[in-house]
């Protein structure tokens, strides 16, 4: 049996597919890389030099967003999902923010 991509975009259940979005506010800092300007004072010529450098500080940078593409496989008790993220603060522009993948099993013993 031959398989296409167009059977497999045909066979996948559009209704399993979620988008997720997120504001939150932390009580503790957490570690967040950003770029630091350290360029040096401009020299006698007048000629300025502009460096940058990875820093990570621990500092609150609330609040932070964080948003999510997902599938989720309903089962009798138990919810299956995994979904691609990105978390980020929302208060600076030069926090590269956290990306990543997550699996979840999540059991409704009453259902």
């Amino acid at each position: 049996m031959e398989c296409s991509l167009f059977a497999l975009i045909a066979c996948f259940s559009w209704s399993n597919l979620y988008i997720d979005n997120q504001i939150s506010y932390q009580d503790r800092s957490l570690p967040r890389h950003y770029w630091k300007d350290v360029s040096p004072p401009a020299g006698p010529t007048g000629a300025a030099e502009t460096a940058y450098v990875a820093t990570i500080e621990n500092e609150n940078q609330n609040p932070y967003y964080r948003g999510a593409i997902g599938i989720k496989l309903p089962f009798r008790s138990i919810d299956l999902s995994a979904e691609v993220f990105h978390d980020s603060s929302v208060a600076t522009k030069r926090d590269r923010g956290v990306n990543g993948v997550a699996i979840r099993a999540t059991w409704f013993p009453f259902r």
